[in-house]
């Protein structure tokens, strides 16, 4: 079975932003069609999963943990600055998928 990473910029919990919100529903999607998924948030309740078949990691701002959840990974997705923040990312050999839905760095050029 597939493992694919979801990571999420904001925390994920009851009180949630539309960063947040989205990645949560992409991370339930691709756990309704059969993936093992991983939904990494900063600062996250790891505690909680919100959806069924979605396993949850918190990780601050050193990254630690998402450098761990990447590299079992056969994919990655990933919106906002995330790269930026976290270049080790981009420098994997896992299959980055970019959520550009609101590409906001474009839209401030």
């Amino acid at each position: 079975m597939s493992h694919v990473l979801v990571v999420s910029s904001d925390p994920i919990g009851p009180r949630m932003a539309g960063p947040a919100i989205r990645a949560l529903e992409i991370a339930r999607a691709l756990a309704s069609s059969d993936l093992e998924v991983l939904l990494a948030a900063s600062d996250g309740d790891s505690r909680e999963s919100f959806a069924p078949g979605v396993r949850l990691v918190a990780f601050d701002t050193r990254g630690e943990a998402l450098r761990e959840a990447a590299s079992d990974a056969s994919a990655i997705v990933v919106g906002g600055l995330t790269l930026a923040r976290y270049p080790f990312l981009a420098s994997s050999d896992v299959p980055l998928v970019l959520d550009l839905y609101a590409p906001f760095v474009l839209e401030n050029l």
